[in-house]
């Protein structure tokens, strides 16, 4: 599984004073741990956007407009809908070799902090 979150600035009261300043410079500060049984990092990613929670979510859930400003996949679509907030999204990415094509089970959360993120793949 994997997790995204979309949360105002109380997120960033998590980072330390040196990130915390390059956080408010402009900067993305990234931050991976290890994952107890997977073989990548959990990873998360702080940046600053003039914008709220709900536009950048808005933005995030047009599965189908994925395409067109994330780099590397050809497709994104939604191929079902499981619930008000549970759908099954394809994709297919360009890559060298044979392009890499799977569908994930995407569920959007919303929480106290703003807004969650997970992928499971199908």
């Amino acid at each position: 599984m994997m997790a995204l979150g979309f949360c105002p600035a109380l997120s960033a009261e998590r980072l330390g004073g040196p990130e915390r300043q390059r956080l408010d410079a402009g900067e993305t500060i990234i931050k991976t741990r290890e994952a107890a049984g997977f073989p990548w990092p959990e990873t998360a990613v702080y940046r600053r956007v003039v914008a709220s929670p709900e536009e950048v979510m808005a933005v995030y859930a047009d599965f189908e407009g994925q395409a067109k400003y994330l780099p590397g996949i050809i497709e994104s679509r939604v191929v079902g809908r499981l619930s008000r907030n549970s759908f099954h999204v394809y994709y297919e990415y360009e890559v060298k070799g044979p392009n890499e094509r799977y569908t994930v089970e995407t569920v959007l959360i919303r929480n106290a902090e703003g807004y969650r993120v997970t992928w499971d793949l199908v």
